[in-house]
């Protein structure tokens, strides 16, 4: 049912009815409303009533066939990293989210000329999902607290979205962009300083990327992991593994597992002779005799991270963590469509297809603090996509 998914985002602003469509709110518990009529105006959601074949003929405003599909929010990719441009250029690039049903992208590296497309997007001026852009803090070892001062407060004034840790700088001056982050209402998300998810969760990062601090803590002391459980949920942290990217670059798939991924048949030719010489340029140096028994190694722990892991994520969602999904940027995975694979890996740590697309919509739109306005198919809300 996640499988085709077409973003109707490109109705904003426009009058719409939607005719006998099976809707899945993602809001107020696991259902499925049966056969509804989703009356949309100035690109909102103005009533959901059950469908009476007569509608249809007294509405002057365009109007969708919903029989056999489904009606889901528009999804989020929450940890995007945009094209090489010579690769893929930037419209290409959000038509393929679009075509599947991904309506808002978080950028997780964002550089000055996005914050005007973002603008520009916004204003419909330019058909694309809706962009949230981040600024990634200074990191190298000259750097003062006086500096990472001013540069979030210029963030902050120049309208950046968020703020991403990468890497570099001293536990104390982490410390202080956290508390100059709050002082100007401004998200700080991002690797985990030093691995260290204490350190994320005392100074209340937002969100954290990747899944080996969440790993790493529970080796720790798995006795005590219910109560970083606890602490993530209370300070309400959200956490976004990225896992498709380590089961790539583990090595975790065959050659052909990976050609059949999500659409990768129908990216461009030139994109996927790319993708295969880089991914082979990587893994054949681990088939050499000097590197194969370092391959395996790799290939093996690797396994063995995401296995364990997945139990984590299970338990995570289980104790009301805020998850986020995205499969980052990589070979193999087609922007918008790979969004599919990910699901499949949350799916595999046993999490049910309900709470999947919930963490791809609503949750996305809590980090946001937008759940008033996307994210959940309800009175007042936009973005949504068809899941045939």
């Amino acid at each position: 049912m996640l499988v085709l998914c077409v973003a109707i985002q490109l109705v904003k602003a426009q009058n719409l009815t939607i005719t006998n469509v099976n809707v899945i709110p993602t809001e107020g518990g696991e259902t499925i409303l049966k056969n509804q009529t989703i009356i949309i105006k100035d690109g909102k959601i103005t009533d959901i009533i059950p469908y009476k074949q007569e509608q249809t003929k007294t509405k002057q405003i365009p109007v969708i066939d919903g029989t056999g599909k489904y009606l889901i929010p528009g999804l989020a990719d929450m940890h995007v990293h945009f094209p090489d441009e010579k690769e893929m250029t930037l419209q290409q690039f959000f038509k393929l989210n679009l075509a599947a049903g991904v309506t808002t992208l978080r950028s997780m590296r964002g550089e000055s000329r996005h914050l005007t497309l973002r603008d520009s997007i916004n204003k419909k001026l330019i058909l694309a999902p809706d962009l949230y852009i981040s600024i990634s803090l200074p990191s190298d070892s000259t750097v003062t607290a006086k500096d990472l001062k001013t540069f979030v407060t210029k963030s902050k004034t120049e309208g950046w979205d968020f703020i991403k840790y990468l890497s570099g700088l001293t536990p104390a001056l982490f410390d202080s962009t956290a508390l100059y982050c709050k002082q100007n209402n401004i998200k700080l998300v991002g690797h985990v300083f030093n691995q260290d998810l204490q350190i994320a969760i005392k100074n209340n990062q937002a969100s954290v990327e990747h899944y080996q601090a969440i790993l790493k803590e529970y080796r720790k002391d798995s006795l005590h992991f219910n109560n970083v459980l606890q602490q993530l949920k209370e300070k309400n942290i959200f956490v976004c593994p990225t896992l498709s990217f380590y089961y790539i670059w583990g090595m975790q798939f065959s050659d052909e597992e990976l050609k059949a991924r999500n659409e990768v048949n129908n990216i461009n030719k030139e994109t996927l002779n790319k993708w295969l010489k880089d991914y082979d340029d990587y893994s054949s140096k681990y088939k050499t005799p000097e590197k194969m028994a370092e391959g395996e190694k790799i290939v093996a722990r690797t396994k063995q991270n995401l296995k364990d892991f997945g139990k984590l994520l299970k338990q995570m969602n289980d104790a009301k963590v805020k998850l986020l999904l995205s499969p980052d940027e990589s070979a193999f995975n087609v922007p918008g469509f790979a969004m599919v694979e990910e699901m499949k890996l949350y799916k595999k740590a046993d999490l049910s297809n309900y709470d999947i697309l919930k963490i791809a919509t609503y949750n996305a739109a809590c980090f946001f603090d937008k759940q008033n306005e996307w994210g959940s198919i309800t009175k007042k809300k936009s973005q949504l996509s068809f899941a045939g």
